[in-house]
């Protein structure tokens, strides 16, 4: 293994990656094939319209977290509150 492959492995956690479209600090265009994979819980959401500090901004991005919160991390949260 190498590169890429080396993080996703590491990775066990449900994890959300956001990138802005218009980052001008990476390559939002690359974030897909290095994080996401099938085989992980790494997703990846590219913000449209967001630069790299629009990021935080962006209504966007606060709703795609909330519902990623919701279908990613609130049930695992529940399952072992039981």
């Amino acid at each position: 293994m190498n590169g890429a492959s080396d993080v996703q492995e590491k990775i066990a956690k449900p994890t959300l990656v956001l990138v802005g479209e218009n980052d001008e600090s990476f390559y939002p265009e690359k974030f897909t094939s290095v994080f996401d994979n099938e085989n992980n819980n790494i997703d990846v959401h590219i913000v449209k319209g967001a630069n790299h500090m629009d990021i935080i901004d962006i209504k966007d991005s606060r709703n795609y977290v909330f519902e990623w919160y919701n279908k990613s991390i609130q049930p695992t949260a529940n399952a072992s509150a039981d």
